[in-house]
């Protein structure tokens, strides 16, 4: 999950924490889900953090590669 997060993160140039301000979330703890140290994230945020970097639930957080 983290590595699809920061793969799409970075091929939108955009940093870690515009993704978290966007989300709503503290950078800390979008930096934890990019770095596999925070699981299972609300489906409300997943759906949020997947408009923002343009990819589906599915491609970010249930898929081995995007």
């Amino acid at each position: 999950m983290g590595t699809n997060l920061k793969i799409a993160r970075c091929i939108l140039g955009l940093k870690a924490k515009d993704v978290a301000k966007e989300c709503g979330i503290s950078n800390t703890y979008y930096s934890k889900l990019e770095n596999d140290k925070a699981q299972n994230p609300s489906k409300e945020l997943m759906l949020k953090i997947s408009k923002v970097l343009k990819k589906s639930v599915e491609e970010l957080f249930l898929s081995s590669e995007i």
